[in-house]
């Protein structure tokens, strides 16, 4: 069963995979590929998970107060951006 999430979670990864600057036309570092893929990737969707988790848990704060939205784009919809979005390698402020 690891071994199936493993190879799930990582085709996924793959699947979404875009050259880091391939809008200007340079080529991406493949070290930070490498590192993006193996480490910060994985850390992406961790934090995200995690993000979701706290969003859970802050519902019965967020709700009279009005802030669902913001505080859901910024524990979740944020981390998937960073994981599933962002192009492989790209530097972190993108």
């Amino acid at each position: 069963m690891k071994k199936l999430v493993g190879a799930v979670s990582l085709a996924l990864l793959l699947c979404t995979a875009v050259p880091a600057d391939a809008k200007n036309g340079e080529e991406p570092d493949p070290g930070a590929i490498v590192m993006d893929v193996l480490l910060v990737r994985p850390l992406g969707l961790i934090s995200a998970t995690l993000g979701a988790g706290v969003f859970i848990v802050s519902l019965p704060f967020a709700i009279p107060s009005g802030s669902v939205a913001t505080i859901g784009e910024k524990l979740v919809l944020d981390p998937l951006r960073f994981t599933f979005t962002r192009p492989l390698g790209a530097d972190f402020d993108e």
